[in-house]
């Protein structure tokens, strides 16, 4: 057994110097690889979520793909994918021999490129997906702003798994996973949220994904416009950057408001990035949309 352990460890510390040459490697695609570099990133730092890294064979930076199955909400995956132009057939051969297409699944932030290819892949299966078009708003390569006070006393503060419900009752993308999603985000520290004096509840929330973006910002009705909204960004951003991803956010095309918002704190918008969701045959529940 003890010969097994030694084994073991030689291998994980095998698996990391790859990760590492594979981070080194996508930072010579920013902007472009952000999304599936933060992945990476989190998965060095051992986060705490289930994921696989898959990355082709002798990669470099002009061959690369990598690929990143999320078993947070198991049993629905989430696939982040990245590859240069020459990794195209690679990323392919990757998808191929990992994708289980009787498995719900859920594509991150995806090119339509990318898109293609998959379709290529699923056959007539896509013609049930569900599509979410957002672009990627970024600070980079600048990763912080600064923001005048609020206007009222306000603490910052990590949040507790108790308040998964809370945050999930106004997320318009929720389903019957998204609850546990959210705790299980909040009992890894990656939830955060602000207090007044006068009440017990958070009056604004902000939380980070486990793909590595920011999400879900919210402040509750009877204290907006007091530049909660703002000031909680710039604290989710500081706590981004000692994670050391790149702070960025996905925003829907049709969602003008956000757009502005996070574009006057100084965000950047920068790729398409389309989201899909994938059920298998029989299978009827379906995201929500409010």
């Amino acid at each position: 057994f003890p010969c097994m352990w030694v084994i073991l460890k030689i291998l994980k510390k095998m698996a990391m110097a790859n990760l590492l040459q594979v981070k080194t490697t996508l930072e010579q695609h920013l902007p472009e690889s952000l999304q599936i570099l933060n992945v990476v990133i989190l998965t060095i730092a051992e986060d705490g979520i289930n994921r696989t890294v898959i990355v082709n064979d002798n990669f470099d930076t002009e061959n690369v793909a990598v690929v990143v199955i999320d078993r947070l909400e198991t049993p629905r995956l989430n696939i982040t994918m990245f590859s240069s132009t020459e990794g195209e057939e690679d990323l392919k051969k990757i998808l191929l021999d990992n994708l289980d297409w009787g498995q719900e699944i859920e594509f991150a932030g995806l090119t339509e490129r990318h898109i293609e290819i998959i379709k290529e892949l699923c056959d007539e299966q896509s013609n049930s997906w569900i599509y979410t078009t957002c672009h990627v708003y970024a600070i980079w390569p600048e990763t912080s702003f600064k923001i005048d006070k609020t206007s009222s006393p306000v603490s910052f503060s990590v949040l507790g798994s108790t308040f998964a419900p809370l945050l999930n009752s106004s997320w318009k993308f929720r389903d019957s996973k998204t609850e546990a999603m959210i705790a299980s985000l909040a009992r890894m520290g990656k939830v955060w949220g602000l207090f007044v004096p006068e009440e017990e509840m958070p009056v604004a929330w902000m939380l980070m994904y486990s793909q590595g973006s920011l999400g879900m910002l919210t402040t509750t009705e009877d204290f907006r416009k007091r530049g909660f909204g703002s000031f909680l960004v710039q604290k989710v951003v500081e706590e981004a950057v000692k994670q050391g991803v790149v702070p960025y956010v996905h925003i829907e095309d049709d969602n003008i408001q956000s757009q502005k918002f996070f574009q006057k704190l100084g965000f950047l918008k920068r790729d398409t990035a389309i989201w899909i969701n994938h059920y298998p045959k029989g299978n009827d529940e379906r995201k929500l949309y409010m």
